[in-house]
């Protein structure tokens, strides 16, 4: 999927961004470390192939401050 808004540009992205962005609160309700553990690597993972192109905008600073917030 992330690969596929890549191809699609920006807009895609940014779309992408706001729909991790709605679904990573569900994390906490994920009660295997394990599977809490992957699912925070596939938005890290997102975080890592868009910076170069969505990583100065308040989405995508917004998703990773949540990314961090999660690990703590």
């Amino acid at each position: 999927m992330f690969e596929n808004s890549l191809k699609y540009g920006m807009n895609a992205v940014l779309i992408k961004c706001s729909d991790l962005i709605d679904n990573i609160d569900f994390v906490q309700f994920v009660d295997d470390k394990e599977k809490r553990t992957v699912l925070l690597k596939k938005y890290e993972l997102f975080l890592e192939m868009t910076k170069y192109m969505i990583g100065t905008t308040g989405i995508f600073n917004e998703l990773e401050s949540k990314v961090i917030a999660f690990q703590d």
